[in-house]
This record gives structure tokens, sequence and C-alpha cells, in this order.
């Protein structure tokens, strides 16, 4: 097999166990029928529903069916094994490839170009991650890599691809890139490192323009969970208290966007905003403490006033911000009960302003529940949810109806792909603005399931916008969604997803964006 390309029919790796089919990339939507029903008969009690009880049979059929007929493996393998020579070494340049460079795919007409996760044919752990067509163009970042007699060059948001097949088209400055048909869309805030690895939030206009500094990085900062006020005008984000008065305590910093100086509220973690701009929900005396992940306490902080209100005095594991509804009037709040000895994993809860619990769901024996968000627009709790029986599904849960109402079946994980450490939001998706959707990341399979997912509720089915090594997607307006992708030289590159799937458009380097109200 060739180092470019493999038959198109090999693209076609829909492994049973998906429950759907994958198609080669064609720079169009990816569509999906899942196994799922729109409306599933459910409970929110420990026992089993009928819900996870179908999804157990349908995994154990198609799990036997994956034993008894294996599918082909998106890695290809040399013909003969090669020959072990002396490797050169990394090339910042050659000729007119280079950081910078924008390169287009000549793998001939209808035929497409394999981006990898390696700069490799041999190793046993490389993925195809997509299959670029004839006409491709992207972005080259870092150095050339020689692996098995290629070259190989890393397209941003795509992989590493062979030399052989890509032409120049000239260098393109990143962050002077625009792109008109998504100007008047609002702001996108975003996380840079510089060369000494110091994290600063920028914002931008959503075409890419305007690009701003607004706090610069400072020594051993690394601010995270960065969001926006309800209003536009400030900036939250979380940093660990570096003063040395307590290495474990975790600080909410409140930046004006106009310049004004932040605010800082001690011995929190996490925002999550009232609709009203008023208060947000937070985790009170927030503690990182090694591998077992951010706990504390539920509460509501009034933003003005640094004023609190914390509900009962419960240190729970995995604790995520407290977070309010669509309409203000109900909180939502995930914990562990891991000081009680009791931990079957992350639950939550429906409480109403005054703590009063109005519904409960845990999961039932050998599930577990995470990262639940509201809908934006009515009450409704989208969340995921794993198991011991098979591939992990998101699902959603109407608060009317005390039922699971919705669910689908991620891609199945690649064994090339190590695991991961779990953190309180490492399942983390997003809803639509109009709350018809389900936008979640995925980064751990094979060929054609890697990128960010769009689920669409009314009719079940599922597209993808191919990418390599994405964070979770932030939506915005019109169906457009923002997300950075990891890898070459930099530490990561602001893509925008556009309705409908297909290849994302590259806007600037950074990670994290958020889409401004």
């Amino acid at each position: 097999m060739s180092e470019r390309r493999f038959p198109i029919g090999l693209l076609l790796i829909a492994p049973v166990a998906l429950g759907f089919a994958v198609y080669a990339f064609t720079g169009q939507a990816q569509v999906l029928d899942p196994d799922a029903t729109a409306t599933i008969e459910a409970d929110d009690t420990a026992t089993r529903s009928p819900f996870w009880s179908e999804m157990d049979t349908a995994i154990a059929a198609e799990n036997t069916a994956d034993a008894l007929n294996p599918q082909s493996t998106a890695t290809e393998r040399p013909t003969s094994t090669p020959t072990a020579t002396s490797t050169p070494g990394p090339q910042a340049r050659r000729g007119d490839f280079g950081e910078g460079a924008w390169v287009r795919v000549n793998a001939g007409e209808g035929d497409c170009l394999n981006a990898r996760n390696q700069p490799s044919l041999a190793s046993e752990w490389v993925i195809v991650n997509a299959c670029l067509p004839h006409g491709f163009e992207g972005y080259v970042s870092g150095e050339a890599q020689n692996a098995d007699g290629h070259w190989w060059w890393f397209i941003a948001g795509a992989g590493w691809v062979a030399e052989d097949y890509l032409e120049y088209a000239g260098d393109v400055d990143i962050r002077a890139r625009t792109l008109p048909e998504l100007a008047g869309r609002g702001m996108i805030a975003f996380l840079r490192q510089d060369a000494a690895y110091n994290t600063s939030i920028w914002v931008m206009n959503t075409d890419g323009s305007g690009q701003r500094l607004v706090r610069a990085g400072r020594a051993n900062e690394h601010p995270s969970d960065v969001g926006w006020s309800p209003d536009g005008g400030s900036l939250t984000f979380s940093l660990p208290r570096l003063d040395g008065s307590d290495p474990t305590a975790w600080d909410i910093h409140i930046l004006p966007v106009d310049g004004a100086a932040e605010t800082v509220i001690e011995n929190a973690y996490g925002v999550a905003w009232s609709p009203d701009g008023v208060t947000f929900g937070t985790v009170a005396d927030a503690r990182v403490e090694g591998m077992s992940g951010l706990n504390g306490v539920p509460a509501v902080v009034n933003a003005a006033t640094g004023e609190r209100r914390v509900y009962g005095t419960q240190r729970s594991w995995l604790q995520a911000p407290l977070s309010f509804n669509h309409d203000g009037t109900k909180l939502l709040v995930t914990y562990s009960d891991w000081e009680n000895g009791d931990d079957p994993g992350p639950r939550f809860m429906v409480w109403d302003l005054e703590g009063n619990e109005i519904a409960r769901v845990e999961a039932p024996a050998d599930t577990y529940y995470a990262s639940p968000i509201w809908s934006p627009v009515e009450d409704r709790i989208m969340f995921h949810a794993g198991s011991a029986q098979g591939q992990p599904q998101y699902a959603v849960y109407d608060l009317d109806r005390r039922d699971i109402v919705a669910g689908a079946r991620v891609p199945k994980a690649s064994d090339k792909i190590g695991g991961k450490c779990g953190s309180w939001n490492m399942w983390a998706a997003a809803w639509s603005r109009d709350g018809g959707s389900v936008l979640y990341s995925f980064d751990s399979g094979e060929t054609g399931a890697n990128g960010i997912w769009v689920w669409d509720l009314a009719s079940g089915a599922q597209s993808l916008v191919p990418a390599i090594a994405t964070s979770n997607a932030s939506a915005g307006p019109d169906g457009y969604a923002t997300f950075s992708s990891h890898g070459g030289g930099s530490s990561g590159y602001i893509f925008i997803a556009a309705p409908g799937g297909g290849w994302p458009l590259l806007l600037t380097d950074g990670t994290s964006p958020v889409w401004g109200p």
C-alpha cells in the first residue's frame, strides 16, 4: 500500500460497535444514524432503566460481531520492513516548506492524502486521522520530521502528511488572517502561550480581526475555565493561589475587557452565571489535591459584592460549579459523596434557589454520570454516561418528565491510544444556542471518528467536523462553533465549525476559545 493513500473502501471504517456508519472525508457533513430512539422509557432511580438495558443488549451483540468479523484498521503498513538507516534530524525549512507555509494537497483527482497522528508509516501506534482530498489547503506548523523514507509536515487541525504530495501555495501570517464571512457575530476570547510558556488572555472578533491582548501572561500562571459575563463586558477565569498562603487553593478572577482592574473572589473555582448577570454559581472552598480532582461545596456569589451563599458544608469530589437554568429559577449541582465512603461516581441534583431538592438523578449499577449541563432554552440537562458494558453515551434528561429522553453513542476508542486522567469536566460537551443540538469533542478513535461531533436531537443524526486533538467546543450564533486543535509548532490553533459539519475554518493560533454572548 502506498504511503499517500489507501482505497476509499477502507475509509468506510465503520466498526460495528460504533452503531453508525463513518464515511471518508469529503469536506461535507458526515451524517450518521444512531441506534438510540428519540423517546426512551426510563426513570431517574438507581435501578437499571430500559434505556440502559436496551443499550447493553445492542452493545453486547455488536461486540460479538466485532470478534467474529474484525474490521480493517486505519493504520497503513509498508509492504516490506523498512531498512534501518541513518535518519536526518528535524528541519525547520525545506525549500518553500516551513512554519507558516500555506500548502495544497496534490494527491490526484479523486484521491486523497492521509493525515496521521504521527509522522510514520511503520509505527504500530499510527492512526490515520483523515484523508485530505485533492486540492485541500492547510497551514504548516512546526518542523519537518524524517521517517520511513519520507519528510513529514504537520498540517494544523489535520495531522502529519508526506511532503511528496504537497504543493507550496504561499506564506501566511496566521494572526493577520481574517474570514470576512464570519464578521459581525460577536467576540471570541482565547488563550495564547509565549516562548516562555506564559499564558496570556486575548480577545478577537469572530472573523479573526482585532486581536487584542487583555491580560499578559505571568510566570507560573495558567488561567483555566475562561468564560464571558452575560453582558460581554468581562471575562472570568480561575487560578491557583501562588502567594504561598495555601498551595491547594483556587481563586476566581473577573477581568473587564475595557482594561479596568480585575476583581478576585478568593477560595472558589469556576463561574456559571445567572441569566441576569448579577450572581454566579461556583465551587466554594475549592481545592485541587493531587490526582483526586477538584473538590469543594456548592455556592452562589454576588458578582459585585463578593457576598456568597454556601449550600451546606459537604465537601464533594469532582464538584462542578453550581449552575443556573435558562430562566434562573433552578440550580444544578454535581457531586460525589466520597467523604462518607459512598462513591458510585458523579451524579446530579436539581434544586430551587433555597437549596430544596427538586430532582435527583443517580446512575444505575456499572454506569456513571458526569459533566451535566443545562439546555440554554428549556429544563433539559445533557450529560455524559459511561458504562462498563460498552462505549460511553451522551444523554438528555427532561426535568418535567423526570426521564432520559434521548441518547447517542460516542465512537469506539482506538486500542492505540492510552487512558486519560479524569477531571470534573473531562467529558464536558456544549449545547447549540437554540438547544437543538449537542456538540462534543472526541479525539481517541480511528479514521473518521475524531473531531467535533454535532448530535441533532430532532433527527438523532450525528455529523462530524473532522480535526485532530480537539478541545471542547464553544457554541456561537447561527449554528457556528469554535474549538482549538493541538499539535505542530504551536500549542494550538483556533478553528470555526460551520453549520452542517465538514472541515473547519482555521482562524488563528491559540487554545481554549470561548464565544462571547
